[in-house]
């Protein structure tokens, strides 16, 4: 009888094992939701059926990643998938993991500039044009460091350059077909619209033609920003050697009497100030 008294009663052991056996499934999913956690705030990059770069974030499990696709729509185009040429791409680890958001930002911002680099420099708009939009990605990135920032805004003003001299070569089109318009509107018999039209052409000609000049010079110019030219300095030049007839006195005096016997049949010099004139 003392025996059975000090065994526990089947339903607390039974209770017991269900407590027991409840935190530990507890504790496993605990444990399983905080690797989950930490997976998905892992990035990698990889490559997609075309070959293009495309950014990858764990799953919300264990282990795995998946294609990211941010819902705001600026997110979705600053990582949107884009290509590399077969030099960045060599240079890039498609095995390493990012633990960070920052830290996938301040790589993809140098494979963002040196895409930039060799695109903007390009002779077609449409390379300029995916040199720009590039550009506008890495503008939105916001894990730069301080460094990136300084070469972000370097790289801002070198792409002015290209996109400006396209936008006037567009700009200088558009300018030569109006002018073409504008001549042919002066050959109508309605003398209304005719004499608009030259009054038009007569306002604009000179501007026209500054822009038609310029924008055709900077077509033909290469396509990387030219040096500045090297500034000489200026020749010192030798100063004249004063001659006899500059010593001499500008005029003879007044009480001396007639010029000297030496030169009686030369007039007395003029003044130094008249020879310069």
């Amino acid at each position: 009888m003392n025996d059975s008294a000090a065994s526990p009663h089947p339903i607390l052991r039974f209770f017991k094992r269900l407590l027991l056996t409840l935190l530990f499934l507890a504790l496993a999913a605990l444990t399983l939701w905080l690797v989950s956690e930490r997976n998905a705030r892992l990035f990698k990059f990889d490559l997609n059926d075309r070959g293009a770069l495309v950014v990858q974030r764990g799953r919300h499990l264990p282990v795995g990643f998946a294609l990211w696709t941010p819902q705001d729509l600026q997110l979705a185009q600053t990582y949107a998938p884009f290509v590399l040429d077969r030099a960045a791409l060599a240079t890039l680890d498609l095995s390493r993991v990012y633990a960070e958001r920052d830290e996938l930002d301040r790589v993809l911002f140098d494979l963002h500039r040196e895409a930039v680099e060799q695109r903007a420099g390009n002779a077609t708009p449409q390379a300029l044009e995916e040199a720009v939009r590039l550009l506008q990605r890495a503008e939105r990135l916001p894990g730069l460091s301080d460094a990136q920032k300084l070469q972000l805004r370097d790289l801002q003003i070198r792409t002015a350059f290209f996109e400006g001299r396209l936008r006037l070569q567009e700009a200088a089109a558009l300018l030569h077909k109006a002018l073409s318009k504008l001549r042919l509107a002066t050959e109508g018999e309605d003398s209304r619209y005719a004499d608009e039209a030259t009054a038009l052409l007569t306002t604009i000609q000179d501007s026209a033609r500054t822009i038609l000049n310029t924008s055709a010079l900077h077509a033909d110019q290469p396509q990387a920003l030219p040096p500045p030219p090297p500034v000489e300095a200026p020749q010192p030049q030798p100063l004249p050697l004063p001659t006899p007839a500059q010593e001499a006195p500008a005029t003879p005096p007044v009480d001396q009497g007639p010029a000297p016997t030496e030169i009686p049949d030369q007039a007395p010099p003029a003044p130094p100030i008249q020879e310069v004139e």
